[in-house]
């Protein structure tokens, strides 16, 4: 038995080794990578391969979660894919991809970037930020913590920080100064750095003033407030020579007068009583800012006329006492420390103000003299007169202000220059006598026609010349018309007729006169109680108009003989019932010029 045991156990254990000797060997497991390190940058925007080869199973693992790996297992030779999330950190950073088969393993060292920190600003430039200032907008664009810092006090920023993509508001104040202006707005995130370029314009210099015109003041005097607004330093001035005026401003802090001034004020304007200038005076103020020689406001302030009065009267009476030399007159000498009242030739009215004054008796005064402005002071002056008083220069205007004047005499002077255009404004004028001023020239105004009152006018012998205005026609009440030895010219104006009241036609001794004799002289009819027509010694052309035979019987003269007249005189004007007794025709008529002559037949 025991004998059998033992075969039986050498004969388990010959199997068994021959069971051993028939099986194959075990093969090793094998594993390898195609890379052990991978690098990325930042922005994890891309995949990278890696080869695995290995005769077993495998799985892959990253120990860090920003590392994807795909596929995670596998079996044999294969290719995996390795991504990488955004590093937005600003340090690199580093993991390990572990790929294991069996109990071999093998390591891929991933490295990743750091994020580089950036800034930018949208938009990067602002020019021309009003001068009243406001608020701009910009954005932010970064991958940071950022904060802004300003360059100027006058911008400031809201809010002062923030991170990654935003907007930020810049408060620009107004500026006051009168030059441009600019600032940096700096957005730092990290070490980057943008910035952005503001410019403001300048302020503008601002001076308006109200009113803008200011109404006359009165002869009495008296002030005018005006607001000034102005945004720099400035001055008020008054134009030279207007001492009357003042224009100041009141000092805060000293509380004085003072001609300097900045910002909103109120300017006075004070004008003292007018009591010389009877034509009202006016100056400027000008209201000027210091430094900007361009920004000036000027305004005209008038004052109205002095009233005048008889101490005014008095005044003028003085001026032609002095122009005259008084203390030299031959006779009929002004007491000047008399009442105005007991001077020779000078009458007051009711109201004791001058209404004439008559300078008539000749030689009165002894030398040549002119005629003062302050004559025109004689508001209520309706009767003056200056015969043969040596009177010269010309006639001045102030003597056409007179509104109230009816009588003009200046007779047999030496006046100069010519009749104004003015003389129209002596609408109250009835007598004009000029005449024997043998220097007296220019030409009858065609203003002339404005006097619808004036009755008589004698320019004889004087040096007026030119033709007579059709305008004399506005003189309705023209009853004498007296430019005899003239220098007056051709042709006539054809309006004789339309003088209802004519009574003295005197054009004789005028050469340039080389017309006709007009229509219209035979057509008068006036109720003036005699008529007289001379008009000899000129030259006269053609013959006497048949309308002459119509004259009124109160044509008691008719001369036109020495002219250039020829031909037969019309039986119409032979007929004439004064033809013969007071028309005198052999001495006033038939004669003319040589080689001229009119007959009857």
């Amino acid at each position: 038995m025991l004998m059998t045991k033992k075969i039986i156990t050498l004969a388990l254990a010959a199997a068994a080794l021959c069971l051993l000797a028939c099986q194959p060997e075990p093969v090793e497991t094998s594993l390898g990578v195609s890379t052990k390190t991978l690098s990325f940058e930042a922005l994890g925007n891309a995949e990278k391969a890696v080869n695995i080869n290995t005769n077993a199973d495998w799985t892959v693992k990253a120990d860090q979660n920003w590392v994807t790996v795909k596929p995670a297992s596998g079996s044999g030779d294969a290719i995996i894919s390795v991504s990488v999330a955004d590093n937005t950190g600003f340090d690199a950073r580093t993991a390990v991809i572990t790929v294991t088969a069996d109990d071999k393993k093998a390591d891929i060292a991933v490295s990743q970037l750091a994020s580089v920190p950036s800034v930018a600003i949208a938009p990067t430039t602002v020019e021309k930020v009003p001068t009243i200032g406001g608020d701009l907008e910009f954005t932010v664009t970064s991958n940071a913590d950022w904060t802004i810092a300003s360059s100027a006090d006058w911008a400031t920023v809201a809010p002062a920080s923030g991170n990654g993509n935003g907007t930020f508001k810049v408060s620009i104040s107004r500026n006051f100064s009168f030059e441009e202006r600019s600032a940096t707005i700096a957005v730092t995130a990290m070490d980057k750095k943008a910035e952005v370029k503001i410019v403001q314009e300048a302020n503008q210099p601002v001076l308006t003033v109200s009113p803008e015109t200011i109404e006359p003041i009165a002869a009495e005097g008296g002030t005018v407030e005006v607001n000034v607004m102005c945004n720099d330093a400035w001055t008020v001035s008054v134009s030279e020579g207007a001492e009357w005026l003042k224009a100041t401003v009141t000092n805060d802090q000293t509380g004085q007068q003072t001609n300097e001034a900045s910002g909103d004020r109120t300017v006075v304007i004070t004008a003292e009583p007018n009591v010389t200038d009877f034509a009202g005076r006016s100056a400027v103020v000008t209201i000027a800012m210091k430094d900007f020689a361009d920004k000036a406001v000027s305004l005209t302030v008038s004052q109205l006329e002095a009233p005048h009065t008889r101490y005014t009267d008095s005044l003028a009476l003085v001026a032609i006492y002095n122009a005259s030399k008084g203390e030299t007159w031959a006779k009929n000498n002004w007491d000047l420390s008399a009442e105005i009242s007991t001077w020779n030739g000078v009458t007051l009215d009711q109201n004791g103000r001058v209404s004439v004054v008559k300078i008539t008796t000749a030689n009165t005064i002894t030398e040549e003299w002119s005629l003062p402005e302050e004559v025109g002071n004689l508001t209520e002056l309706t009767d003056f007169r200056v015969n043969g008083n040596k009177l010269t220069g010309s006639i001045p205007e102030c003597i056409y202000g007179l509104a109230k004047l009816q009588k003009l005499y200046f007779q047999n002077n030496n006046l100069t220059g010519a009749l104004s255009s003015k003389l129209g404004d002596l609408t109250e004028l009835t007598e004009l006598y000029i005449d024997r001023n043998t220097q007296l020239g220019g030409s009858l105004p065609s203003s002339i026609g404005n006097l619808k009152k004036l009755k008589s006018i004698n320019i004889a012998k004087t040096a007026i010349g030119g033709t007579i205005p059709a305008e004399l026609v506005g003189c309705e009440a023209l009853a004498n018309f007296m430019a005899y030895e003239n220098k007056l010219e051709g042709p006539l104006p054809d309006i004789w007729d339309k003088f209802a009241n004519i009574g003295v036609l005197q054009l004789y001794g005028n050469p340039g006169l080389e017309c006709p004799l007009p229509e219209s002289m035979g057509r008068i009819v006036t109720s003036a109680k005699t008529l007289s027509l001379q008009l000899k010694n000129c030259n006269f052309t053609g013959n006497i108009p048949v309308s002459f035979g119509n004259l009124p019987s109160v044509c008691s003269q008719l001369m036109v003989n020495g002219n250039k007249l020829k031909g037969v005189v019309p039986a119409e004007v032979q007929a004439h019932p004064n033809w013969a007794a007071k028309w005198k025709p052999d001495t006033n008529i038939l004669p003319q010029q040589e080689g001229y002559g009119l007959t009857l037949e």
